[in-house]
């Protein structure tokens, strides 16, 4: 069994991960057009998004997209940050209990389910203003992967909504079924020897 199989047959076995696509070199080059023509958008009315950990797993030696369900579990790392001034500002915090104990202390704003901002930092935002913040969406670890002999480097991103349209696009034309509600897209991207720094 090579490389790719194994990670494939390793992504199969984790809970929520429905199919799984090996990216070509054009899918490649689609994926980071998509997402920077994403990145053009205003999001959530806030400001525009850099997808870091997107750009981090295209130069990886095997990029892989899997399908998923919301059974799904994330990493615990936050899936997305406000960055302001070179600052972290807010971030996705996933972790209820800090979550509720942060807001209770007052040292965060709650927007939604798990976003957070942070009031010590309300002034940075302030005195910057809009134009100076945009969301992060940064290389998450994939622990269940990372253990895999051989199998180097290992990070996962989500993509923008384009580019997950694009990603299930690819996956039905390879006879993937993804015409079932609240199916998602991710990429996981690993090297299989070691990179010169």
């Amino acid at each position: 069994m090579n490389y790719k199989d194994k990670v494939i047959s390793k992504l199969m076995k984790i809970k929520g991960i429905e199919a799984t696509y090996v990216l070509t070199k054009k899918d490649r080059n689609e994926i980071l057009k998509s997402e920077r023509k994403a990145e053009e958008q205003i999001l959530s009315g806030c400001a525009r998004g850099f997808n870091l950990g997107l750009r981090k797993v295209l130069e990886m030696e095997v990029v892989i997209a899997f399908l998923h369900n919301e059974n799904y579990d994330w990493p615990p790392d936050p899936t997305v940050q406000l960055i302001c001034e070179n600052e972290l500002v807010g971030e996705e915090i996933k972790d209820k209990k800090k979550f509720l104990e942060l807001k209770d202390e007052g040292k965060v704003i709650l927007f939604g389910d798990s976003f957070a901002l942070y009031t010590n930092k309300l002034e940075v935002m302030k005195k910057a203003g809009p134009e100076s913040m945009y969301f992060l969406f940064p290389p998450l670890k994939m622990p269940q992967i990372g253990d895999l002999q051989d199998v180097l480097d290992v990070i996962l991103s989500v993509p923008s909504t384009p580019t997950d349209l694009y990603l299930k696009e690819r996956m039905s034309e390879h006879g993937i079924d993804v015409s079932k509600k609240r199916l998602g897209t991710a990429l996981l991207g690993f090297n299989t020897e070691k990179k010169s720094q």
